[in-house]
């Protein structure tokens, strides 16, 4: 937490933290265009380690379909 108050980052405010819970993460979800947009959120001390995934929703069909691919 101090190295996002030391660079006054938006995303000390803007995160989900999981601290209480004892596990000393941050989460955010955000809309960007790239996953290199999305590291740009994160402040650079953590730039290189940040794990970014892309998050998808899907339709009955394409679930449909991903499940006989995968049963193959």
């Amino acid at each position: 937490v101090e190295v996002f108050l030391r660079t006054g980052s938006h995303f000390l405010t803007r995160a989900d933290w999981g601290c209480v819970d004892g596990d000393h993460k941050a989460w955010m979800i955000v809309d960007v265009a790239s996953k290199d947009e999305a590291r740009g959120i994160v402040p650079p001390a953590f730039r290189s380690t940040a794990k970014v995934v892309q998050l998808n929703t899907f339709t009955m069909d394409e679930i449909e379909d991903a499940l006989r691919r995968h049963q193959r």
